[in-house]
Parts: structure tokens; C-alpha cells; sequence
């Protein structure tokens, strides 16, 4: 009778414990809490120890392997929480709330993500919006500066055609084949994924060109663009399209708003 008496007092002081952990949900306890040292004899009770705990966190946890309630001890660790040797067993190791926190802070994450690349506001599919930031990210390439370029060329428009330029990028219909082969991908200039791929490959190896890999800043980037523009002849003879480069700044300042960027 003592003993079960005894039982039912600890399990008292763990559902008091846990009111505790109920009425201050910004607390967080780490390192072992509380520890029972089994009794000597049956008929004895627990002697109870306190060890050092910290406090971190915006979330409370008790850490260590389980909290359990046996027939001569209990012991005050973990997340999980179990009360044994008397056919009574809470073990939700599990804990509900935080997968639910997990899952919550994963979908911030991805929603973060999300907003480096996706606005509503730019006409490009969505998953076009994303082959090009993860191409740009892959070549080192300014995502803001992509779209602007392709706002530019193609105002956005996959199935784009002008004389012999096709695109997103309005590559040339010599330029589609040599990429074609280059690549090893299909000939299908107005396919808005191979297009991206094709352009964002063009402009990579112009920034490595010994025309523009010097420079720096806006010159770099002017260079860059004169030269996509005009091809390496055409900018050894006329240097910067100054057009060209007029008109690129005015779609940027477009894409920037849309960004928040400047």
C-alpha cells in the first residue's frame, strides 16, 4: 500500500511538471533535470537527486532518454515521455506539436526560396522562372540582369521569332545549332527550357571572354551585353551599343520593382 502510495505521488509531481511545461511554452530546459536512485529495499522510496540544467531555446525540451516510472525509481530525462512497471504507459515520443513546428518551419523556408526567384508580376512561366535562377546560380550569372536581358531581346515571349533569332534570347539560327550541338540537346530554339539553357551558357562564356573578365561593375556588365548583342567582330569594331544598353536599363528598372532590388 505504501509503495503504490508512493507511486501515485510521483506520478502526481510528473503531471504537475508537465502543467508547468503547459503554462510556459517559451521556456526550454536542457541536460538531465531530475534522476531517481532505485531504493535499496522494496519497501523503500526513491531518493531524488537534482543535476544541472540550463535554459536555451524558444521551445521547452527535456533532454536525455525517456521519463519512465518503474516499481523502486522514475527518472526525469528526454522529450518523450513513459510511465512503466505498472501497466501505465504515455510514450509520445512523436511530439504532435513539433513535427507540426517542423513542417512549419520547412514551409517558411521554401516560401523563402520562392521569393529569391518567383514574382507574379513576371511573365515567364513559373517554371521557367526557376530553370533560369537555378541557371544563373549554376554560371554565376545575375538573375535580375537575365530577365532584363530577355525582356529586352523577347519581351518575355518563348515562342519569339525576328528574321533568324528565335527565343527567349533571340539566338541566331546559326547560334541554335552549334548549341544544339555543343549541348547535345534538341534544335528547338522556341522550347523555352532549352532556350534558357542555350542563352545562360552563351552569356557565361562571355563573362569569361578576355573582352569583359577584367572589367568590373556596370562597365562588365555593359561589355557583356554589347557583346551578346553585337558578337565579339561587331564589338571590336563599334565597342558598346549604346542603344541597345538604353533600352536593357529601362526593362531592368522594370524587373528591379518587381524584385525590390536596385
Amino acid at each position: 500500500m505504501k509503495r503504490t502510495a508512493r507511486r501515485w505521488a510521483a506520478l502526481l509531481a510528473v503531471c504537475m511538471l508537465i502543467d508547468v511545461i503547459g503554462a510556459y511554452p517559451s521556456f526550454s530546459l536542457t541536460g538531465p533535470l531530475l534522476t531517481a536512485i532505485p531504493a535499496v529495499g522494496a519497501g523503500d522510496s526513491p531518493s531524488i537527486t537534482r543535476s544541472a540544467g540550463t535554459t536555451t531555446g524558444p521551445a521547452l525540451s527535456l533532454t536525455g532518454s525517456a521519463l519512465s516510472l518503474t516499481s523502486s525509481a522514475f527518472s526525469l530525462t528526454g522529450s518523450a515521455l513513459s510511465l512503466t512497471g505498472s501497466a501505465i504507459l504515455l510514450s509520445p515520443a512523436e511530439n504532435t506539436a513539433d513535427s507540426t513546428s517542423l513542417a512549419a518551419i520547412a514551409m517558411k523556408a521554401a516560401v523563402l526560396e520562392e521569393s529569391k526567384w518567383y514574382r507574379k508580376q513576371n511573365p515567364l512561366k513559373k517554371e521557367h522562372q526557376k530553370l533560369l535562377y537555378d541557371s544563373c546560380r549554376k554560371f554565376g550569372l545575375d538573375y535580375v540582369d537575365m530577365l532584363a536581358l530577355i525582356y529586352t531581346e523577347s519581351n518575355f515571349q518563348e515562342k519569339c521569332v525576328s528574321r533568324i533569332y528565335y527565343g527567349y534570347f533571340q539566338i541566331s539560327r546559326g547560334n541554335c545549332a552549334n548549341w544544339a550541338k555543343t549541348l547535345k540537346t534538341p534544335n528547338k530554339p522556341l522550347d523555352g527550357t532549352l532556350n534558357i539553357l542555350w542563352g545562360t551558357t552563351l552569356f557565361a562564356g562571355i563573362l569569361a571572354d578576355k573582352r569583359v573578365k577584367g572589367l568590373i561593375g556596370e562597365k562588365k556588365r555593359d561589355a557583356a551585353l554589347s557583346v551578346f548583342q553585337r558578337g565579339t567582330g561587331g564589338y571590336d569594331r563599334y565597342g558598346l551599343n549604346k542603344a541597345f544598353l538604353a533600352k536593357f536599363y529601362k526593362k531592368r528598372a522594370i524587373v528591379c520593382q518587381w524584385y525590390g532590388v536596385k
